[in-house]
């Protein structure tokens, strides 16, 4: 498994999980566990998807993946025809019912005590800040109404309730030089996250402007099953070797990655 000494800086998503204590040693999970991570869109990730049915076999264990319906991370128009995929399941189910902005943002402060954006309204950004009096009087279910979405303080704070409700389910923490989001996981009272390597299938020249964008779902289910199993083979080597040694800490494959 993989080796827990590699070195990582204190403010990437490792270094955030190890010295809140919440890092997972494999070897003490329980065969009842669930892991479980997902997109903070309306369709899967495709790379993210199979970082998280590929992490859960290498550890033996089921897996569910989320996805956000009113996520707007990425610019995306879901198809008509779309069938959310088996063991995908939507945030909005574990909203509590009647949670307010300002409850969220006001917990999300004492978490944080940081300026984060907690929500997208309108043209606002919604930040958990000491002035609670000026965060609009919505409940979550009124933001998505509105046309709304939570940013990702808002989702990890979902995320961190749902695992003291659920005592037997773990994260996924890919790594990202950027991590300061889980601290809002502080105070947790157990270990909560598996490290893994940061999963990413890159989209054909064009179609990622920023350089970041991973491979569209319709994008991804139209291809030929040939080569998705060529990715997922690709990508279980890489996730092999990870829990071997500790790294890559990034997995990206290359448009074309079937011709290999």
């Amino acid at each position: 498994m993989v080796n827990a000494v590699v070195k990582v800086s204190p403010d990437s998503s490792w270094g955030v999980v190890r010295n809140l204590g919440l890092e997972i040693d494999p070897k003490e999970m329980s065969s009842t566990t669930i892991v479980i991570y997902g997109s903070a869109d309306p369709m899967p990730n495709a790379g993210e998807l199979l970082l998280t049915q590929l992490t859960a076999s290498k550890l033996g264990l089921p897996w569910k993946f989320f996805i956000y319906r009113h996520g707007k991370n990425l610019p995306m128009a879901v198809p008509p025809a779309y069938v959310k995929p088996r063991r995908v399941f939507s945030l909005e189910e574990i909203i509590p019912q009647g949670m307010s902005l300002k409850e969220m943002a006001a917990e999300i402060f004492r978490l944080r005590r940081e300026p984060v954006v907690v929500a997208h309204l309108k043209d606002k950004l919604i930040r958990a800040t000491t002035k609670i009096k000026d965060v609009p009087s919505l409940t979550i279910r009124e933001i998505h109404e509105s046309g709304g979405w939570l940013g990702g303080s808002g989702v990890h704070f979902l995320l961190r309730l749902y695992a003291e409700e659920k005592g037997s389910i773990i994260y996924i923490c890919p790594f990202q030089e950027k991590g300061r989001v889980y601290l809002i996981y502080q105070g947790v009272k157990r270990p909560l996250f598996i490290l893994t390597p940061f999963v990413r299938i890159v989209p054909p020249p064009g179609l990622a402007p920023g350089g970041w964008e991973p491979l569209s779902w319709p994008l991804w289910r139209a291809l030929p099953v040939r080569s998705r199993r060529a990715a997922r083979r690709l990508i279980r080597r890489e996730i092999e070797k990870f829990f071997r040694r500790g790294e890559p800490r990034r997995i990206e494959l290359e448009w074309g990655w079937w011709r290999r």
